[in-house]
């Protein structure tokens, strides 16, 4: 029921995968190509808690990777190009499907970031900045 009436968009500056060479994480930053806002397409749903709370939640639908995702992970956030966003908000549910799998390749662009990212305690823009890493970067594509 929430695909049919509860569709929203998530704003993001991008977000993060972890590669696994060797064994060891190594968390990767995704963004756009053109440094414009991602919209995450997800569904919001109202519901009571327990103590009878009125509680409300989201979820970020997820796609198969595209190309620069694929390199290190098989799926990523669902992302709304801007002219699709009156579709996935508005449009039928036949129309929303349709908006259901990744970006052309070529749209994000990826770096390798510091593994404080894994730190719920961490916070702020320096998680974003690129590392000099060891290890290689997937595709040889920054």
């Amino acid at each position: 029921m929430a695909f049919l009436k509860r569709r929203c968009l998530l704003p993001a500056d991008g977000f993060y995968e972890w590669d696994h060479p060797g064994g060891t994480k190594q968390p990767y930053y995704f963004t756009d190509t053109n440094c414009e806002l991602l919209a995450f397409g997800g569904l919001w749903e109202s519901w009571q808690g327990p103590d009878g709370t009125l509680l409300r939640s989201t979820c970020i639908i997820t796609t198969p990777a595209n190309g620069e995702v694929a390199l290190i992970h098989d799926r990523m956030p669902l992302i709304i190009r801007p002219q699709a966003i009156a579709t996935w908000l508005t449009g039928s549910m036949a129309e929303a499907q349709t908006l259901l799998k990744p970006p052309p390749s070529g749209t994000l662009r990826r770096w390798p970031v510091s593994r404080q990212v894994n730190r719920v305690t961490e916070e702020g823009a320096e998680l974003i900045q690129p590392i000099l890493s060891a290890v290689s970067n997937p595709g040889g594509k920054t």
